[in-house]
C-alpha cells in the first residue's frame, strides 16, 4: 500500500484482508529467560503443574496420619469382634486369679458392702482422731486425764451404732437378698472394726479386763438389736430392682430405732438428777438402758474401789436383759421376713 504521495506505507488495519488472522502483540521477555525459548531446568513446560493444581493435588492426597487412621479403624472393624468374643468367652477372674462360683462375673462383690466398709473406717478415724485431740494438751501421757477421751471416743461410736447406721440404710434402696443377711454382714463388719477402739482402752485408759470386756459386750449387743430393727424393716429377698417396694415402715424402722436410743437417755437423766442411796453408789442400772449412758456407767470412775472402773452384778443383769432383747428382736425379724416372703 502507497501513501497519496506514491510512497510504501504500513497497511491500514482496515484494508487487512478479513480471513487472515490477527496477530498477537510480540511477549515480553523476563529477565533471565533464555532467549531461545528452551527451558533451564530440562522439564517439558507441558508437564510443569500451576500452583493452584499443585494445591489441589496435596489436598485430594491423605496424609499419614489419615491413612493409619482409616487403617487403623479398618483393622478394628476386623479385629473387633475377635477380640469381643475372645473377651466374652474368658471367665472373669479376681486378684487371686479364681472364678466366680454361682455368677457368670464378679460384679456381686463390687457393690455393698465395701462402700459401707469404707464410710464405716473412716467415722471410726474420726472418732479415734477427736479422742486424741481431746487429750492433745497434755505434755505427758496420763492414763488418769486420758480416760474422759475415751469416754468421749466410745460414746462417739456408738452413736454411729444406734443411729447413723439405720439412718444410712433405711434411706437406701432395699437389698436384694433381703435385710437378714444383709444386716448381718454389716453387723459383722461393725463389731469387728469396732474394737479397734475398744481394746487399746486396756493399755490407753488402763481398765481393767472385766471393764474392757463389758464394753465389748455393750458395743456387741446394741449392734445386734439395732440390726435387728433394720433387717424386719428392710424386708425378705426380692428378685426386684431395689428391693421390697413395700417401704412404708422405712420410717417406723428409724423411729424404733431413735426410741431405743433415747428413751433410755431419758430415763438415765432423770434418774440422774436423784441423790443416790448408799447402794446405788456403786452402780446405776437406770444407766445401762441406753448405749449412751451405758458407756459413762459402765467406764465412770469409782476411785473408792481402788480401781479405775468396775463391773458389778447391776451391770451384767443389765447386759444379759439387752442380750435376751437382741435375741428376741432378731426372731420377730426371721419371723416378719419369712412371713412377708410366703406373702409375695
Amino acid at each position: 500500500m502507497t501513501t497519496h504521495d506514491g510512497r510504501p506505507g504500513d497497511e491500514h488495519p482496515d484494508d487487512r484482508p478479513k480471513d487472515s488472522p490477527e496477530e498477537a502483540p510480540p511477549r515480553r521477555r523476563p529477565e533471565g529467560e533464555d532467549p531461545t525459548g528452551e527451558d533451564p531446568t530440562g522439564e517439558d513446560p507441558a508437564r510443569r503443574l500451576s500452583f493452584e493444581d499443585l494445591l489441589a493435588a496435596i489436598d485430594e492426597t491423605p496424609s499419614d496420619s489419615e491413612s493409619t487412621t482409616v487403617q487403623s479403624s479398618e483393622a478394628d472393624t476386623v479385629d473387633r469382634p475377635r477380640v469381643d468374643e475372645a473377651a466374652g468367652n474368658r471367665p472373669d477372674r479376681d486378684i487371686f486369679g479364681r472364678t466366680p462360683k454361682n455368677s457368670p462375673d464378679w460384679s456381686h462383690r463390687r457393690g455393698e458392702p465395701r462402700v459401707f466398709v469404707l464410710l464405716w473406717t473412716i467415722y471410726l478415724m474420726f472418732c479415734a482422731a477427736a479422742m486424741f485431740a481431746r487429750s492433745g494438751g497434755m505434755v505427758a501421757f496420763d492414763p488418769v486425764a486420758f480416760r474422759p477421751s475415751a469416754r468421749m471416743g466410745l460414746l462417739m461410736m456408738m452413736v454411729g451404732v444406734g443411729l447413723l447406721w439405720p439412718l444410712m440404710r433405711l434411706s437406701q434402696a432395699m437389698p436384694r437378698e433381703g435385710g437378714v443377711r444383709a444386716t448381718l454382714k454389716d453387723a459383722g463388719i461393725i463389731i469387728v472394726t469396732g474394737h479397734a477402739l475398744i481394746l487399746p482402752q486396756l493399755w490407753l485408759a488402763r481398765w481393767d479386763g472385766q471393764v474392757v470386756l463389758a464394753l465389748s459386750a455393750l458395743f456387741v449387743l446394741w449392734t445386734l438389736l439395732t440390726g435387728a430393727v433394720i433387717a424386719c424393716t428392710q424386708g425378705p429377698p426380692t428378685a426386684e430392682e431395689g428391693g421390697d417396694p413395700r417401704s412404708g415402715n422405712r420410717a417406723v424402722g428409724v423411729l424404733c430405732c431413735l426410741a431405743l436410743v433415747l428413751s433410755g437417755g431419758l430415763v438415765a437423766l432423770a434418774d440422774a438428777g436423784r441423790e443416790p442411796g448408799a447402794d446405788a453408789i456403786a452402780s446405776r442400772p437406770a444407766r445401762m438402758l441406753s448405749p449412751m449412758t451405758a458407756i459413762y456407767e459402765i467406764a465412770r470412775d469409782r476411785p473408792w474401789t481402788g480401781r479405775a472402773a468396775m463391773i458389778g452384778p447391776a451391770h451384767r443383769a443389765s447386759l444379759g436383759a439387752t442380750a435376751l432383747a437382741a435375741a428376741g428382736a432378731w426372731g420377730v425379724a426371721l419371723v416378719a421376713c419369712r412371713r412377708r416372703r410366703n406373702e409375695t
